[in-house]
């Protein structure tokens, strides 16, 4: 079964090059340009493995999103992505997270985190069931 990606950035560009790459490594990708884009397919039943947010974006940032799925008691690991932290900081973000990938980002950097927490969540739930 294909791992599910959320992937959330407001930059078209870096949103699709993203779900291209992790596509092509056999994941099964959705995108959205914002926090309550991404509730949306959320609620229409996409459940995702794995988060990819930026941080700043218009309509609901990173951390709006990751309250917003906390609050819903939705438990699956983010990945924070972003160039400016605006007034946050990366103790704000740990609160949600623990891997965080700064802009701009080589490709390969962006695949071996997400294949690292994929990996580290299996073995997490293997310990646990």
């Amino acid at each position: 079964m294909k791992e599910k990606i959320l992937i959330v950035d407001d930059e078209d560009l870096l949103r699709e090059l993203a779900d291209t790459v992790l596509s092509k490594k056999g994941y099964e990708c959705k995108t959205a340009s914002n926090g309550q884009e991404a509730l949306v397919l959320i609620e229409d039943g996409f459940k995702p493995d794995l988060v990819i947010t930026d941080m700043i974006m218009p309509v609901l940032n990173g951390l709006g999103l990751a309250n917003q799925l906390r609050l819903k008691e939705i438990t699956v690991p983010i990945i924070f992505v972003s160039g400016d932290l605006g007034s946050y900081t990366l103790t704000d973000l740990q609160q949600f997270s623990h891997y965080f990938l700064g802009k701009p980002f080589e490709i390969l950097s962006l695949i071996n985190i997400v294949a690292e927490v994929l990996e580290k969540t299996k073995s997490q739930q293997a310990v646990v069931a």
